[in-house]
């Protein structure tokens, strides 16, 4: 994410070391929405619906 580089690049040009905590701090909060979104997405995988959709496809392929 381009804040998270910006904060960094900061940090190396100034030695400030509140941009190097801030882009940590986004970077770990970064990691966690995508680990957030694949739980998410794995149980709309493995939900009755997507089980549902899965069958009605099958059947029309194969009749």
């Amino acid at each position: 994410m381009l804040h998270i580089q910006q904060l960094s690049f900061l940090y190396k040009i100034t030695g400030e070391s509140i941009f190097r905590e801030y882009a940590i701090k986004f970077n770990n909060y970064a990691k966690s929405q995508k680990l957030y979104n694949v739980e998410n997405m794995w149980k709309y995988i493995v939900s009755q619906r997507f089980f549902q959709n899965a069958e009605s496809t099958r059947i029309f392929i194969y009749n």
